[in-house]
């Protein structure tokens, strides 16, 4: 059931799954991060392995991103590792969540897990809606405190989310940029003021 998976260090540092995701009120899943967003596309990115792994709509995926007092602790970002080193953590933990919370669905319902399978985060029968979701039975699981010692091997899905072309997540909208201006006493692009430049000249003068 089971594969054993070599842990990214990312989890092996931060390994409480509830610091890496959570299910909110408002029946989204906060997902957390400890990169962020720089320009790479990561936050998008984040988001998509997670709603794959979940089987969630990306737009019930909220993405947290740097933030160490309520999500994990990656030390610093690097723009062509994030995907890499963020990303293979988060498609770990989102696993192993969907697994736990299905066998928590298997003990209401009375059934074994592999009867079970998610869509779009609600527990499906045989083809038939259960009436469970994840938010149903989503509490503090037991395995919180702890990586998983085998993590459960990610899902393939014939059409991915990762695999989607969506509209890019940004943290907030970046201010237009503004040329420097030249210097209209030697000319030269923002590289010092009228004032130095005369004094430079009476120097050398």
């Amino acid at each position: 059931m089971a594969d054993a998976v070599t842990l990214p260090l990312s989890l092996t540092a931060n390994p409480r799954l509830d610091r890496w995701v959570a299910f909110q009120d408002d029946r989204t899943v906060r997902v957390a991060s400890g990169k962020v967003e720089i320009g790479q596309g990561i936050v998008t990115a984040l988001a998509q392995i997670a709603a794959e792994e979940l089987d969630l709509p990306l737009a019930r995926v909220r993405l947290l991103s740097g933030d160490t007092e309520h999500g994990p602790d990656e030390l610093y970002t690097s723009s062509s590792l994030s995907v890499m080193v963020s990303g293979a953590s988060i498609r770990l933990v989102c696993a192993e969540v969907r697994a736990l919370l299905t066998e928590q669905a298997a003990l209401r319902l009375n059934c074994a897990p592999d009867d079970l399978s998610v869509v779009e985060g609600a527990f499906v029968r045989e083809g038939h809606p259960t009436g469970l979701d994840y938010w149903d039975v989503a509490r503090p699981w037991t395995a919180a405190g702890r990586p998983p010692a085998a993590p459960r091997r990610s899902r393939r899905r014939p059409i991915a989310w990762s695999a989607r072309a969506c509209p890019r997540r940004t943290c907030r909208p970046s201010s237009p940029a503004r040329p420097t201006p030249f210097c209209t006493t030697c000319g030269r692009r923002g590289c010092c003021t009228p004032a130095r430049c005369a004094s430079r000249a009476a120097t050398r003068g």
